[in-house]
């Protein structure tokens, strides 16, 4: 079976309350836009991986420095428990 890469965008607060998450994301990790989900960005991690812990410190302290990151290396959890690998390039924006 062949992989298929999917551009999964979404925008989260500072504090990781998720704000926009487009159909790419809402499919792979079995959000419901019709059911007023409010998830955060934690459940895009997986619940059993010091990922989220390493994002958070990692992503999120130099976007506050920085401003920007690309390309850092993290691991994701599908809606049916499967793990992927992903890049995660972020910029840190004004949003209403």
């Amino acid at each position: 079976m062949k992989n298929i890469v999917k551009d999964i965008i979404f925008i989260t607060t500072l504090n990781g309350e998720l704000k926009f998450i487009n159909p790419a994301g809402t499919g792979s990790f079995g959000i419901s836009p019709a059911k007023n989900e409010k998830p955060d960005i934690r459940h895009l991690f997986s619940r059993k991986s010091a990922a989220f812990s390493a994002f958070k410190s990692a992503v999120l302290d130099t976007i506050i420095s920085e401003k920007n990151i690309e390309n850092y290396p993290s691991v994701m959890q599908a809606a049916g428990g499967k793990q992927f690998p992903v890049l995660i390039s972020a910029s840190l924006i004004s949003y209403p």
